[in-house]
């Protein structure tokens, strides 16, 4: 019966390491997003429905985001010297991105 402490046999060793040349995995970066000035007012009716996407172009691909309306533009429709109360939804629109096609 052997020692299980004794290091004289290589049973329960690790094999050698493989001797196969290690090669770079090459990635192509995407582009990041670019904010447009084009926006578009968001459907009260349809909150979630992005607008149509501008027409086809060889070098830029196009995206909808929903953000917040800039501060100024916080207030009730049609009173702009009455801001927001507590209960009312902070207002939205549609924010054209764009980046280049790759």
């Amino acid at each position: 019966m052997s020692n299980p402490d004794s290091d004289d046999d290589n049973e329960g060793q690790a094999g050698t390491w493989p001797t196969v040349a290690a090669k770079a995995v090459k990635r192509q970066v995407e582009p990041e997003w670019e904010e447009t000035s084009q926006t578009k007012p968001v459907d009260p009716h349809n909150p979630n429905v992005e607008p149509e996407l501008p027409a086809d172009n060889e070098d830029w691909e196009y995206w909808w985001r929903k953000l917040l309306q800039p501060p100024a533009k916080q207030h009730k429709p049609g009173l702009p010297n009455i801001g927001l109360g507590p209960f009312d939804a902070p207002r939205k629109e549609w924010r054209l991105f764009r980046r280049p096609k790759i």
